[in-house]
């Protein structure tokens, strides 16, 4: 999501009062606005979501002491745009008191709660980030309840939330294990202490990785005899396209995309199939490009039957001189599984994405920690796991969530 490697934000990018905040502070929660027609390069909608990038900005340099899955604003800017598939919320927390005309230095919190408009139109998610120097006073509490407050009042029952990547747990006392048995956080992080206050139940854990880059000779040469020896290896062809895909495979690229989210494990998740067609391919590629994002794509195409059997898909943030990319989603069709396609593919993309960028240093990517088969690859590959994230869900009880006491105005 990022597309920055430094450790101290930009000249642009506001920073942190310089003294910690002090005492029990108040706030004030204010709505940005995100919907069609919203002017983002107007001061009075940009300055809220800069304070966005560099909360964001902290948090991720607090809990991974890195920042490459920080988005700065023109990233930011594309995330938050209202579309035809999703909804977007923005609320920031600005110190009681700021003025009639805050700036991004005056967040010290905020969060966006996502709304799908036609899948899993019950749920919505909330991703909510408070300054380091602004915790410990109920604001991530706040901004978590008036997420799952927005949801109650666009008929959402279930509200999904996720933690921060920290380092796993040893078993014991001291983790939580989601329902799927694998994988753990800590119990006494902030994150898990406020989810299991406001009700949620660690439904699955997500393991991030990161590939360093290069990958050794010895390395592509050991898992490229295993592609050749592969059952069938001569029915297929590999596709590699970097930020645009023809459009005569938006059709079967949209079959693999719903098949994503039935196929991938989601563990406890109260989550339904999503609807893919043609048409939501290309307002998915648009999104991205409005993003900043290039998406490069390698497919596994059967020869006799000219069905897209596979597909991977390479993040890369589309600034200049970045060394990291993000890898996103990858599915083998079940019919098709058995003879080594996501290897095969994933090792095209990494390879065509070295081409272009070979500055790259690193990949960073996340996989259900119960995902054994794709987990296999990655480790295969030479990924290392550098965290886990737990996702967390809350069925929302009749009326609405109970907000939490005190803190916020």
């Amino acid at each position: 999501m990022s597309s920055a490697d430094t450790s101290t934000p930009p000249a642009d990018t506001p920073t942190a009062p310089a003294e910690p905040v002090g005492g029990a502070p108040t706030w004030d929660l204010l709505e940005i606005p995100t919907g069609p027609g919203t002017p983002f390069d107007d001061p009075q909608v940009a300055w809220g979501q800069a304070g966005l990038s560099a909360v964001q900005w902290e948090v991720e340099q607090d809990s991974r002491g890195y920042v490459d899955h920080w988005a700065p604003l023109p990233v930011w800017v594309g995330i938050l745009r209202d579309d035809s598939y999703e909804r977007r919320v923005l609320r920031v927390a600005v110190r009681s008191g700021t003025g009639p005309t805050p700036t991004a230095d005056d967040v010290i919190g905020a969060a966006v709660t996502f709304l799908p408009r036609h899948d899993n139109t019950r749920t919505a998610s909330v991703y909510a980030l408070v300054r380091p120097a602004a915790r410990g006073h109920g604001l991530g509490a706040a901004l978590l309840a008036d997420g799952e407050a927005i949801a109650a009042r666009e008929g959402r029952t279930t509200v999904i939330a996720q933690s921060a990547a920290e380092p796993e747990p040893p078993t014991g006392p001291g983790a939580v294990v989601p329902s799927t048995g694998s994988g753990r956080v800590g119990a006494t992080t902030p994150a898990a202490r406020l989810a299991r206050r406001r009700g949620y139940t660690l439904e699955q854990v997500a393991r991030s990785s990161c590939l360093r880059l290069p990958v050794p000779d010895e390395t592509f040469a050991r898992l490229d005899a295993q592609v050749t020896a592969a059952r069938d290896a001569d029915a297929y062809t590999v596709h590699t396209w970097w930020h645009t895909v023809p459009e005569e495979w938006h059709e079967q690229l949209a079959v693999l995309f719903g098949r994503m989210s039935t196929d991938a494990p989601t563990g406890g998740l109260d989550v339904d199939e999503a609807a893919w067609d043609a048409a939501r391919v290309q307002a998915h590629l648009a999104a991205h490009d409005d993003q900043r994002q290039i998406l490069l794509f390698s497919v596994a195409e059967h020869r006799s039957t000219g069905t897209l059997a596979a597909f991977t898909i390479l993040q890369l943030p589309d600034f200049e001189n970045i060394p990291f990319a993000f890898q996103q989603d990858t599915l083998v069709l079940r019919e098709h599984r058995g003879r080594r396609l996501g290897l095969r593919i994933k090792l095209a993309n990494l390879r065509e994405a070295v081409r272009r960028r070979p500055y790259l240093e690193r990949v960073h990517t996340v996989n259900a920690d119960e995902n054994a088969p794709m987990l296999a690859i990655n480790v295969a590959m030479g990924f290392a796991p550098d965290g886990s994230m737990g996702i967390w869900q809350r069925h929302l009880p009749p009326g609405g969530p109970v907000q939490p006491p005190g803190g916020s105005h």
